[in-house]
């Protein structure tokens, strides 16, 4: 059961590894870290991970979900390379971190796209939970959110009269 789990999900220990490593780099000696480091650091944030990601997920999602995690992956890959590196040697950190934010602008604005699609799936009287697991939520899960959308329907027509 692990085994098919690390197989399938391989890149999550990986990343967590390499993140490991660059933070070990950076505070073991941080008196002798040359300037170059920083681009390895961010090279490998914003290429590296995602090339792996790429490697790992290639073929259990759609190339819009493949995009938006990738975007969502070096986002958070720029703000874990601030705090990897020591502030004395960014250079390049700085200048990106308007892509940074950029990056979380659109993540939300497609977040909550998605929230209010999915609300409005949710809370309509005809939803089943086939529905709702066809789009990937667990089974579960999908039976859950169901439950409450039926409690707050009750409530607000409760409210209502």
């Amino acid at each position: 059961m692990i085994i098919e789990k690390w197989k399938a999900h391989w890149f999550w220990p990986l990343a967590a590894i390499l993140a490991v490593f660059c933070w070990i780099a950076a505070t073991y000696q941080p008196d002798s870290i040359p300037k170059s480091w920083e681009l390895a650091v961010v090279f490998d944030v914003i290429v590296t991970l995602p090339i792996l990601f790429a490697v790992c997920y290639r073929k259990r999602m759609s190339r819009k979900a493949f995009i938006l995690r990738v975007i969502a992956l070096q986002c958070l890959g720029i703000w874990v390379a601030t705090k990897i590196v020591p502030t004395d040697i960014q250079s390049i950190l700085p200048q990106l971190m308007w892509l940074r934010y950029v990056g979380f602008a659109v993540l939300v604005v497609l977040e909550l796209w998605v929230v209010v699609a999915l609300f409005k799936l949710v809370f309509r009287p005809d939803t089943k939970a086939e529905q709702l697991e066809n789009m990937g939520m667990p089974p579960i899960l999908a039976k859950f959110v169901l439950m409450e959308a039926r409690f707050w329907r009750w409530v607000f027509n409760r409210l209502r009269q």
